[in-house]
This record gives structure tokens, C-alpha cells and sequence, in this order.
């Protein structure tokens, strides 16, 4: 997945710097015009055209777009060829393909080899360019300082594709890092935290409540005849029937933790709440989870849970609280299921 989000980032810098780039090859091609260079007018005259259909190409195809972010280092040397052979090394055309570095680093489509082989392309084409190419007379002679303002051009452009790219690099491991943390703390069925992570915060606001003196409640429950249900309906079936269950867990009530404890079983673990107000919301959500009709094969089943609840004492820890709402759960279920216990 991480691998996914990189190569998507690499894809909208692409996409996104494509016109910057379409704009300084049709610059170029006009200074190039001005200064009547006419074998760079039509080079980038050619390559503003190329770019051109990029853009729309990577409007129409994304697929083909994404295809083209793994060229962009050989397009770029390409490129800069014309420029460097024409007016020599001192202009700087050549410093546009170590822009492009990053994205051969950050391309996860390619192994470790396939990566080396392009740098080494790349770091060659650089030492032609800055110890050879140095030495021999340029095809066009323009005054020192047109050159130095092109290498000055070349180098601010260089610098701002690099800039750019370690932007959406950076980009890329914050949201890696937010998507590992998502995968670490929830349960990917359900999108609700897993038994870890609300182990995690119920110590916490165990702590708090303890230390602060306020109260705080738990809520256990469980599905009722789950089993029964997946038999019948199949698996497919049951984890619908946890998909709804979470997601009417989750409208209900926001500034609860709430937990998929395993299996059919969850958790909710409510800070300065008291025993009476956990239990009535409990109750609404037992009334709102018997009120879901979830279809099968174009017929309605009807869901019901069974919920035990406790308010956690002054010499206890959460795990005690838990055990003693688990307790009243299990009288819930052993007095006929779908109804609220509230725990001695």
C-alpha cells in the first residue's frame, strides 16, 4: 500500500508539473527565437508539442500517464542533448536531468539494479558533459552573458524541480505514516480501533478518571446468534451484518471509544460517563440496531445485541469494569438476549 500512495504521488507531481515545464520549453523556444538559434526553436518547438499531449494524455489516461512518469528521467536527458551539443556545457541544460533523480529513487515499480543502471546513465551523460563536452567549441556562439543568465535560468529550474519532488516525497511518508498508524490502532473490517489500541486508551483514561475523580463506564456487547447467522447466510453475510453494526455503533455516538473486541463482540469504553448513562445509551443502541433490516437475496434479516454495562469504582482497574459489565452480559444472554444489563 505504502508503495501505492508513493507511485500515486510521483503521478500528481507529473501531473502537476507538466505545465511548468510546458511553459519554460515554449520560453526557451522564444528566446531561442530571438536569438535566431533555429535548430533549438525546433527542438522545442517539438518538445513543447510532446509535452502538450502529455497533458492531455495524462487527462484522458491516467494509466498511460502513470506509464510515462517512468521515462521522464530519459526524456530529460533527451532533451537537454540539443541544448548542451549546440551551446556547450556552460549553459547548464544538462543540470535538468539531476531534477529527476528523486523519481528514480522513489519509483517503487523498479528493483535496486534497475534504479543503479539509470543513475549510472545519468552520472555518465553528467561527466561527458562537464569534463568533454567542456572542451569543444560550442555549434552556436552566444555572449558570456546570455550564458551565464540561460545557467542561471537552468540551475533556478533545477533546484525547483528537486524542491518540488522532495515536497511529495515528504507528502508520501506522512501519509504512509498515517495509513501505518490507521492499520496499527483499527480493525480493517470494521474501520473501529481494535483491542489493542483501546487497551491502549482505556489505561489512559483509567488513569485520568482515577486522578481526576470522574467517572467512567463500560459497555460490552455482543451480536446475538451470530454463528446461526453465518451458518444460514454465509461469512460474506456476517461481515455485512458487522459492517452495519459499526457503522450504527459509530452514528450514534462520537466521543466514545469504541472497539471491535473479536469476533462478534465489542467494546465501548465511555469517559465521565456514569453506570445509568451508559446504560441508556446502550439502550438506543440496542433499539437501533433491532431496527436494521439487512437484505439478503432481496429479504430483510433482522439483527439484535445483547449489552452488559458497568461503571468502573474507585479501587479497580478497567479490566475489572469490563469483567464485571462481561458478567452482566452473559446474564443478558442467558435471560433471553437483545436487552441491557447493567452490571451489580
Amino acid at each position: 500500500m505504502n508503495n501505492d500512495v508513493l507511485n500515486e504521488n510521483l503521478h500528481q507531481f507529473g501531473l502537476r508539473f507538466r505545465p511548468v515545464v510546458l511553459m519554460l520549453n515554449i520560453l526557451f523556444g522564444i528566446y531561442f527565437l530571438v536569438a535566431q538559434i533555429w535548430p533549438l526553436v525546433l527542438c522545442y518547438s517539438i518538445f513543447a508539442f510532446r509535452i502538450s499531449r502529455l497533458i492531455i494524455v495524462g487527462r484522458q489516461n491516467p494509466m498511460a500517464s502513470k506509464q510515462a512518469i517512468d521515462i521522464v528521467w530519459l526524456v530529460v536527458l533527451i532533451q537537454s542533448l540539443p541544448s548542451v551539443l549546440i551551446l556547450g556545457p556552460e549553459a547548464g541544460f544538462h543540470l535538468h536531468v539531476l531534477g529527476t533523480i528523486p523519481m528514480i529513487f522513489a519509483n517503487e515499480r523498479w528493483g535496486a539494479l534497475a534504479k543503479l543502471k539509470r543513475i549510472l546513465i545519468i552520472a555518465i551523460y553528467f561527466v561527458i558533459c562537464e569534463l568533454l563536452l567542456i572542451h569543444v567549441e560550442p555549434l552556436y556562439t552566444m555572449s558570456l552573458n546570455s550564458i551565464h543568465a540561460l545557467d542561471s535560468v537552468n540551475i533556478l529550474f533545477t533546484l525547483t524541480m528537486l524542491s518540488l519532488m522532495s515536497y511529495y516525497l515528504n507528502l508520501t511518508i506522512a501519509e504512509s505514516q498515517r495509513q501505518l498508524v490507521k492499520l496499527a490502532n483499527t480493525d480493517p473490517l470494521t474501520g473501529l480501533l481494535n483491542r489493542r489500541s483501546l487497551s491502549e486508551l482505556a489505561d489512559k483514561e483509567t488513569a485520568r478518571a482515577h486522578r481526576s475523580k470522574n467517572n467512567l463506564a463500560i459497555v460490552i456487547c455482543d451480536i446475538d446468534y451470530f454463528k446461526k447467522l453465518n451458518d444460514n447466510y454465509g461469512h460474506d453475510f456476517g461481515d455485512q451484518v458487522l459492517k452495519c453494526v459499526s457503522q450504527t455503533m459509530k452514528d450514534i455516538r462520537s466521543y466514545e471509544y469504541q472497539c471491535r473486541w473479536g469476533g462478534e463482540e465489542f467494546v465501548l469504553v465511555l469517559p465521565e460517563a456514569s453506570q445509568q448513562q451508559a446504560a441508556q445509551l446502550a439502550e438506543r443502541l440496542r433499539i437501533k440496531i433491532q431496527s436494521l433490516q439487512i437484505p439478503y437475496e432481496d429479504q430483510p434479516v433482522p439483527v439484535t445485541m445483547t449489552f452488559g454495562v458497568a461503571q468502573m469504582q474507585q479501587d479497580e482497574d478497567w479490566h475489572a469494569t469490563l469483567a464485571r459489565a462481561d458478567a452482566a452480559l452473559y446474564e443478558g444472554k442467558e435471560s433471553g438476549r437483545n436487552r441491557v444489563i447493567q452490571a451489580e
